[in-house]
């Protein structure tokens, strides 16, 4: 398998801590708002794309705060301007294209299941949340066939499971920690029980800040 700098990038985030989808797309969204405000505000098919689409909450939000004041002065004037015309939105620019960016990276991922290392790579990686085991599970994946892509579904399908089965021990064991009778008993790693279970079942929503 050829070595793209998306591959790269796959790689190293299988490496990390968390899952890795998560970090990936926090990435995705830091590279590309900071992409937004160096050259993008000012494009005029970029603007017709804000426009159109407009923006979720969570990125006007960012935006609002951008350190690029004039930049965000730009992109909510074409905002206002488009919502004289219209009432709602059909989706959000910023999400289409991270979300369009991690189909690339499923697709990099199950082509990594093709070969004996990536398979272990992904074995040992951190698990995945479940929304980012969904996007696994449904890409399309044009280099796997038939039996391949069977055993790739299955591979994900059990990851979750396993994944599934330690959270619930994990939150089994925090709970019994209120018990005044286990009192005394170590935690055995099970303190952040609660956050993680939240982080596997909805996953990251992204970074909090700009790229200054």
């Amino acid at each position: 398998m050829r070595r793209s700098v998306a591959t790269l990038a796959v790689e190293e985030f299988l490496t990390g801590p968390g899952c890795p989808f998560c970090g990936l797309q926090r990435e995705t969204e830091k590279r590309f708002l900071g992409s937004f405000f160096r050259e993008m505000v000012m494009d005029g098919d970029c603007r017709a794309g804000l426009a159109r689409e407009g923006l979720c909450t969570r990125h006007l939000r960012l935006i609002g705060e951008a350190p690029d004041k004039l930049g965000a002065a730009l992109s909510l004037q074409t905002l206002v301007e488009s919502a004289k015309t219209r009432t709602g939105r059909s989706g959000c620019y910023v999400c289409r294209h991270i979300a369009e960016a991690l189909r690339q990276y499923a697709q990099i991922v199950a082509e990594l299941y093709l070969e004996e290392e990536g398979r272990r790579k992904l074995a040992e990686a951190p698990a995945f949340c479940l929304p980012h085991t969904e996007l696994l599970l449904a890409v399309e994946m044009p280099r796997l066939a038939g039996k391949k892509t069977e055993e790739f579904k299955t591979f994900c399908r059990e990851r979750r499971r396993r994944t599934l089965a330690s959270l619930a021990e994990d939150l089994a064991r925090f709970i019994r920690k209120f018990d005044y009778r286990m009192a005394g008993e170590p935690w055995n790693g099970t303190e952040e029980a609660v956050a993680r279970a939240v982080l596997i079942l909805t996953g990251e929503e992204g970074s909090e800040t700009l790229p200054r």
